[in-house]
């Protein structure tokens, strides 16, 4: 910019490195007037390159400017690039098909070479496509059409697009969404399930839902057990079910769900896509290892399955959310502070429940290796007294059986110490030697001890 009262010529203008380089040498800039200087940054190497722009001029104060520059010499890569991170299906009607197109852009200056594509399901994805490989010229795109069909035993697909090509940036993906109306199937066991709303419907009475259901036999828990007679989204209840099969739901599919937890074990159910556990650990409000689904006997759960109840230790009361297309991006370590225990299996031919005891827990870790409460009609249940599945040296067990007999599988890794052993004594006063490894055959009994 000129400032003065006179014109300004400048009589020579050059970089001192020449990879930066100026369309012209000279020019004048009247009163008042501004310029602009294109200068080209044209590397011939990865690697930082510095320089500098000389102006001289007829500037009586200011004869000769420098300017600094600077850029960085690159691999000349292909760039890619697409204008959705997310495709929505919305939502997709029974025996539907629907199609979208996802457009990859090569914004990069070398050739994109698209090798591979795949969908996160594998072969169980809804979603498909007929595109397999592709070159993309810089600057230029393709098209690549999605289609997905409906699918008739989830309300809410997610799958993630994959994409393999020869950016060196590495992987890259689009999110998948679908969801469709219709009816969700979910398979119950005959007698005492954990349940759950799989779906926002127009009566949730137990006995309409669950045709098969025992009357009176709906329970939730707070604290300790109480008869329902209707089920409450993010709520998990204990049902009796005269014959076991398939339960079908009608309704809108449930996306969102705030779950208030008390401190202690809360009774939960999830969305109608599956959900993550990781989703509920990143909370903060779950103790590790706290989560607990019913196949007969409890069982550490992975997922929250539409249509089922689980069980949950909160360390706090508090809030969780869980949203059907949010993405557990990091995972809390669930961390085993049981690893190296001596281990006591019981097993009744169907159901299996493993105690561990002769390993020092730090008294902040002991509530991960807690139990839920006990229901009496369980068909089987192994605990230690305080409902917990591990002890120190001793403890009194608990034992809910439905069988006849009772398989007990013993693994000794822990002495018990100089001129000690553990010894297993059943409620009818018999008393087993536990050392190295074996095998325990008895009839059922409610209770045992383990000492040393």
């Amino acid at each position: 910019t000129n400032q003065g009262i006179g014109s300004l010529i400048i009589d020579n203008i050059y970089c001192a490195n020449n990879v930066f380089n100026l369309a012209f040498s000279d020019t004048t800039v009247q009163i008042d007037e501004t310029i602009i200087l294109p200068v080209t940054f044209s590397p011939s190497n990865v690697q930082s390159y510095n320089g500098s722009l000389i102006i001289e001029s007829n500037d009586y104060n200011n004869q000769t400017v420098t300017v600094a520059l600077q850029g960085n010499g690159i691999e000349p890569d292909p760039d890619i690039y697409t204008a959705q991170d997310t495709l929505d299906f919305g939502e997709v009607a029974e025996d539907s098909t629907v199609s979208l197109p996802l457009v990859i852009i090569n914004i990069g200056i070398e050739d994109l070479e698209i090798e591979e594509v795949e969908f996160g399901m594998g072969d169980d994805s809804p979603f498909s496509t007929d595109f397999e490989e592709a070159t993309i010229e810089a600057g230029d795109s393709v098209v690549v059409d999605i289609s997905f069909s409906y699918t008739s035993n989830r309300l809410l697909i997610q799958d993630i697009f994959y994409i393999y090509s020869n950016d060196p940036n590495g992987l890259f993906f689009v999110f998948l969404f679908a969801e469709y109306t219709g009816i969700l199937e979910v398979s119950y066991t005959e007698g005492w399930n954990i349940v759950g709303l799989p779906m926002l419907v127009d009566n949730s009475n137990y006995q309409i839902l669950f045709p098969e259901a025992a009357t009176g036999s709906l329970y939730s828990y707070e604290g300790s057990y109480n008869v329902e007679t209707d089920l409450v989204p993010g709520t998990g209840y204990w049902l009796r079910l005269i014959t076991g099969g398939i339960v079908e739901f009608s309704g809108s599919s449930i996306n969102d769900l705030t779950l208030s937890v008390n401190e202690g074990w809360n009774l939960i159910s999830g969305l109608s896509t599956l959900v993550d556990v990781a989703m509920l650990y990143n909370s903060g409000l779950v103790v590790t290892n706290g989560i607990y689904g019913y196949d007969g006997s409890y069982i550490n759960a992975d997922m929250l399955e539409p249509g089922m109840g689980y069980w949950v230790r909160a360390t706090q009361d508090g809030e969780i959310t869980l949203s059907s297309i949010a993405l557990v991006t990091k995972t809390l370590a669930q961390i085993n502070h049981l690893e190296g225990s001596n281990e006591l299996d019981f097993n009744n031919g169907e159901y299996s429940a493993i105690l561990y005891f002769g390993k020092e827990v730090a008294d902040e870790h002991k509530d991960s290796y807690s139990l839920p409460p006990t229901f009496p009609q369980m068909a089987f249940d192994v605990r230690f007294n305080e409902d917990m599945k591990y002890t120190m040296v001793s403890g009194d067990i608990e034992v809910l059986n439905t069988s006849d007999n009772l398989t007990i599988s013993y693994d000794i890794v822990i002495d018990a110490g100089e001129h000690m052993n553990w010894v297993l004594s059943s409620e009818s006063g018999k008393e087993y030697l536990l050392k190295s490894t074996g095998e325990i055959t008895v009839p059922t009994e409610e209770t045992f001890t383990l000492e040393r």
